[in-house]
């Protein structure tokens, strides 16, 4: 098989030999089959970006939400998405993805200071910005994690959420992003409908052991 002779369909069948291009053939086709085929295919665009923040922690350290949250929109904005940053959505929303058929996704995203701070987060989605109509039912919660173990923090940030009283709660674990992610469906105020919120934890910790302090003297390892 040659790849100039590709058709777009069969792209996606090159998964395992380059992810990319699959993905791209994912990302051509998916909203001609629907709003949760672009919002799958989305998140795991969404995921990609996400990845890359967290290859270099170091030079992030003192980056705040908007700073980290514009990286991923122009991130996504490369991958061909109309998305913008603190557009206003019932409010100035952090991520706000777009398609000219209608669809729309919104993410919140906070850097873990304590859970009710998430939580604040999560209302300000699920509340204030959403509607939970449909083609515009689904969204993320983007976890930014400096401390340790953050597989722990969204362990009790899902548990806290699962006794906040939200109504008609359901929770599912992550395939995309396992200990570090999980999904929730609940009944969204406004519409009544079902909204459905990717819980995502970026892990941004840094504290490397290899040297006791900047000025430590360097070891040579061959003696």
């Amino acid at each position: 098989m040659k790849l100039e002779s590709l058709t777009v369909a069969q792209l996606q069948d090159l998964d395992e030999i380059s992810p990319e291009l699959a993905l791209i053939g994912r990302r051509l086709l998916a909203a001609s089959r629907g709003y949760d085929e672009w919002a799958d295919v989305l998140e795991l665009d969404l995921l990609e970006c996400v990845k890359m923040l967290e290859e270099d922690p170091q030079v992030r350290e003192k980056d705040g939400e908007d700073r980290l949250t514009a990286e991923l929109i122009t991130m996504l904005r490369s991958r061909s998405y109309d998305a913008s940053h603190d557009e206003k959505v019932g409010g100035h929303s952090d991520i706000v993805v777009r398609h000219a058929k209608g669809f729309l996704w919104l993410g919140e995203a906070k850097i873990h200071k304590d859970y009710d701070y998430l939580m604040r987060g999560f209302n300000q989605l699920c509340t204030r910005y959403s509607r939970g109509t449909p083609d515009a039912d689904r969204g993320g919660l983007i976890i930014y994690a400096r401390v340790k173990n953050v597989a722990s923090v969204v362990a009790e940030w899902r548990a806290r959420l699962s006794s906040a009283g939200v109504a008609k709660l359901r929770q599912e674990d992550c395939k995309l992003r396992p200990q570090i992610g999980f999904r929730t469906t609940h009944e969204h105020d406004s519409s009544g409908r079902d909204y459905k919120v990717w819980h995502v934890g970026v892990v941004l910790h840094f504290d490397p052991k290899d040297v006791k302090g900047k000025d430590a003297p360097v070891v040579d390892a061959r003696k």
